[in-house]
């Protein structure tokens, strides 16, 4: 859009008070209070001689900043010659243009494509608009980052973190207790006796390397120190030391810096407030605003093909609503499979799964120890699979120094759960269970007494046969091509949107969506995931949460840092807790967070809307799904208010149903249906419970059928008796209504 500038009623003019040269910059003029202040334009002179000046700025009587010769010829001019605000052509013209540009804006659509690659990055954006979706495929890498198995791309999102950086105190991990109050969303307060250096609260935000950042806050100010990784450590020791920021600081990161560990710290006694910390990029200092990221997270494994990546998983949109056309599947293979014995050879036996809806000879396993098994058929050895769509089996190898089952000897099915599940089969009467761990022949061969001892780890054993894994053990994992793909919808929450201006995009994998929670008390709290107060893990273990939320609305719990914990392998890094007068037993509880575990991760692509006409038919389209998403929620939710229909178990006097019987109340209206036959006509065919009956008897007309169609009514007495009155006891269908008040 070109430039337009306001007008000045009636064009009053000012004069020259010098000679000013054709290629002068600054023009004093008599009384500029008759201009355009600040940014303007401006003609000097009149008639063919005219000149058109604009300028940036104004300062006392001085233009500044002025293009000569804007339109007609820059000359020398006078003292005393005329200037004024006059319509030029210049206005003309950027008002059919502007209106030209607008009309093209509004008839046709344009969208700019993007690719957001793994990790952070900065996008800038011309305008607020919406990200939509375009490709989102799979991968399979073996071992990945240094994590045994195979790994398929699990739970990926990708985030515009908000204009402002730092998230709310709420969100902070408190490091130790009892020091600093959290007061509200971004305010908190310390009070301390001692002058020992501590810092208890802090977070982690992601950042780019070689990038300017400002940080603001008010109050006694924050520390931040430049990281490498999200654990909060430096291996390089290449920043030793924090920088405290009372007020407002900007600095540009390292080449070395992914994070930025924000604390607050204090060296001495006293009382202390914070209150609006703000993280922006760029170095203008920009007004405080509470963190809004805004997020597309996936839920959902995609897979492709392990060696050529062919054949991939892709997730596509349609009506709002996200699908998976999935290629692949992917299995953890431990002790609960219906696993059996399949063959038995020298050195190694052969178990079998089944597996169905397969691709044949499509498997990828990985053992315990993150080696990929060979794919082999027939098998020849140890550690060999098959896979076999005709016979819908997976078959597996095992050797005698891993399993510990001699040659002669046929596994039972514990003996194979056990295997599965990380565990070695011994006899405990003729060799240690660490001497069991570490042998590479048979130490079970059907006598004696059988125990099992981990295959990692400590030699910890047990007699009874394993019904779970242990802490340390990774499990054997297989993915396989499906011999028929499918499309089925998967869970998604958000909608990425961009600000105007500079993004902060984060992709990654690894979220865990509102996973329900249990929590335990201690003392005068309430904890999530962690030892303190016995509560249940999360089913993975977390590195940092994202959100809390109280029967689904967001809910405020304090994060608790938890990595130095003996039980890291358990509970992972952190730990949340909230008081008891927060907390209602009667309420549901769910969490968001980001799992340890890694997996690969893959680009988001798509495209936004790049102009007006584009953002209202997304706005339309928005508007469209949300209206029938919402609608489809309503009629869900009105089917499960709806009570159900409630049958009687017995009807009197020979009256017997034909298939239709039953009544149900919504509000203060009873339904009743009832198709029945051979009763005692006058004589009551059910009664209605208390609750079910109206104040005053009542009759209505229904329809019975002997020969043909007669007349008949159904009395509903204040007792609850429903009578048939009149008609053929042969068919009699009813269908009525009648209030209970």
């Amino acid at each position: 859009m070109e430039k337009m500038y306001p007008p000045v009623v009636n064009s009053p003019k000012t004069e020259l008070t010098e000679l000013i040269t054709d290629t002068q910059t600054e023009i004093t003029v008599a009384n500029a209070s008759v201009l355009l202040q600040g940014e303007g334009i401006a003609v000097l002179g009149n008639g063919d001689a005219a000149e058109t000046i604009t300028y940036t700025s104004l300062e006392d009587n001085v233009l500044k900043g002025c293009v000569r010769g804007f339109e007609g010829v820059a000359r020398a001019w006078p003292t005393g010659t005329r200037i004024a605000r006059n319509f030029t052509a210049a206005d003309w013209r950027a008002v059919i243009n502007n209106i030209q540009a607008l009309h093209e804006e509004s008839s046709s659509e344009s969208r700019k494509p993007i690719t957001l690659q793994p990790g952070v990055q900065i996008v800038k954006i011309e305008k607020q608009t919406v990200f939509n979706l375009a490709g989102l495929t799979g991968k399979t890498v073996i071992d990945y980052d240094g994590q045994k198995g195979v790994f398929g791309v699990r739970n990926p999102y990708v985030i515009r973190y908000g204009e402002n950086l730092i998230p709310s105190f709420f969100e902070w991990v408190q490091t130790s207790g009892g020091i600093v109050t959290i007061q509200g969303a971004y305010k908190a307060t310390a009070s301390r006796n001692t002058a020992d250096i501590i810092a208890p609260l802090k977070v982690v935000v992601p950042v780019l390397p070689n990038t300017t950042y400002t940080m603001s806050s008010v109050g006694d100010g924050l520390q931040y120190i430049e990281r490498r990784d999200s654990n909060d450590s430096d291996p390089s020791g290449e920043v030793a030391t924090g920088v405290v920021v009372v007020g407002t600081k900007t600095f540009t990161t390292s080449a070395q810096t992914h994070y930025l560990s924000i604390r607050l710290r204090y060296d001495k006694a006293g009382t202390f407030t914070h209150e609006n910390p703000m993280l922006n990029i760029g170095s203008t200092t920009k007004p405080f605003k509470p963190r809004e990221d805004s997020m597309l997270a996936i839920q959902t494994d995609l897979y492709a093909d392990p060696v050529t990546g062919a054949n991939a998983d892709v997730v596509f949109e349609r009506d709002g609503q996200y699908f998976k056309s999935k290629k692949w599947q992917g299995v953890v293979l431990d002790g609960s499979l219906p696993w059996v014995y399949f063959d038995t050879a020298a050195g190694y036996k052969v178990v079998r799964l089944p597996i169905i809806d397969s691709l044949s000879n499509s498997e990828r396993v990985t053992k315990f120890d993150g080696k990929l098994i060979q794919r082999a058929f027939p098998v020849s050895g140890a550690d060999q699979s098959y896979l076999s769509a005709s016979s819908n089996v997976l078959g597996l190898t095992i050797s005698v120094a891993d399993s510990g089952w001699g040659d002669g000897y046929m596994p039972t099915v514990d003996d194979i759960k056990a295997y599965f599940f990380g565990y070695k089969a011994y006899d405990a009467n003729t060799i240690t269970p660490a001497t069991a761990q570490a042998a590479t022949t048979a130490t079970w061969t059907g006598t004696g007494t059988k125990y099992w001892v981990q295959r990692v780890g400590a030699a910890n054993f047990t007699q009874s046969a394993p019904q779970t894994s242990y802490v340390g053990y990774t499990p054997y994992k297989l993915v396989y091509q499906l011999a028929t793909p499918t499309v089925e919808p998967i869970v998604s929450e958000g909608q990425l949107t961009f600000i105007e201006g500079d993004n902060q995009v984060e992709v990654g994998t690894g979220i865990v969506l509102r996973e329900g929670v249990k929590a335990a008390r201690y003392e005068d709290n309430m904890w999530i995931n962690g030892a303190i107060g016995g509560s249940t893990p999360l089913k993975k273990r977390p590195k940092s949460f994202l959100a809390f939320y109280k029967d689904g609305k967001r809910d405020n719990w304090k994060v608790r840092d938890h990595s130095s914990a003996p039980n890291i392998e358990t509970y992972g890094l952190v730990q949340a807790s909230t008081p008891l007068s927060n907390f209602s037993d009667a309420s549901s509880y769910s969490v968001t967070y980001m799992e340890m575990v890694y997996s690969p991760t893959v680009p988001f692509t798509g495209s936004y809307a790049a102009n007006e006409k584009s953002l209202l038919s997304d706005l339309v389209e928005s508007v469209q799904q949300n209206t029938a998403r919402l609608s489809v929620v309503e009629n869900k939710k009105a089917e499960k208010d709806v009570p159900a229909w409630i049958s009687p178990s017995i009807l009197f006097n020979g009256w017997v149903s034909m298939g239709v019987l039953g009544y149900r109340k919504i509000d203060n209206k009873v339904q009743l249906k009832a198709r029945i036959k051979s009763g005692v006509i006058g004589q009551p065919f059910m009664a209605l419970p208390e609750g079910y009956r109206p104040l005053v008897g009542q009759i209505r007309p229904v329809h019975s059928y002997g020969t043909s169609d007669v007349f008949a009514s159904v009395l509903i007495n204040a007792d609850g008796k429903l009578i048939v009155s009149g008609g053929s006891n042969s068919e009699v269908n009813i269908y009525l209504e009648f209030t209970t008040d």
